[in-house]
């Protein structure tokens, strides 16, 4: 590797790399590795996934250097955002999907409005309730703008000030974790 290299700035490396000289990239690579090991490791402690993972986050940075990065001297920032956005994208792919509760389950009224409500219907019914009054009073409220109210995530950004994506984990969370508690009680919603 060239000694001067060494010396010069992330977007010098940068137009150097698309230049087209890659030592420039490893030398960039090697100044941001422990960082972007770091980052990786934030997300997982297997050691064979965080070598996969760097190894497919460097490409990828590779890749968006040439098309994308617009060079203004914030490349560790950029670089943060590239590997956030691997890894969220990746573990999107290998989360196991979840199946929110029924809101017609959750929704008593529009049971009891129905004529041929089952008793197995109505027994799932007092088990959820009684799974919903073990939540967190702030849950409860979020349960029932969603659930009983009918309300939009933006709707209940908007009445109760918290973001949206953080209404819809908390809701996506709650929501698996009271199926998790139902089917410890004998009711599977998974059919």
């Amino acid at each position: 590797m060239k000694k001067h290299l060494l010396d010069l700035s992330d977007d010098a490396l940068i137009e150097g790399y698309r230049a087209g000289d890659t030592q420039c990239f490893d030398v960039l690579l090697e100044r941001y590795s422990s960082c972007i090991l770091y980052w990786i490791r934030q997300k997982t402690n297997n050691e064979d996934e965080v070598a996969d993972l760097y190894q497919e986050i460097s490409l990828r940075i590779s890749q968006k250097l040439k098309n994308v990065y617009e060079g203004r001297g914030y490349f560790p920032a950029w670089a943060h955002c590239v590997v956030g956005n691997y890894l969220y994208s990746t573990y999107r792919k290998k989360r196991p999907d979840t199946v929110e509760l029924s809101p017609n389950l959750l929704n008593h009224n529009k049971l009891a409005a129905e004529e041929s409500v089952s008793s197995h219907s109505e027994e799932c019914f007092r088990i959820l309730e009684a799974v919903v009054k073990e939540q967190s009073e702030p849950m409860q409220r979020l349960i029932r703008m969603r659930y009983w109210e009918d309300c939009t995530y933006q709707e209940i950004s908007n009445r109760t000030g918290i973001n949206m994506s953080t209404v819809i984990k908390r809701l996506r969370t709650v929501c698996a974790k009271m199926k998790r508690l139902m089917k410890g009680r004998g009711i599977d919603l998974s059919s």
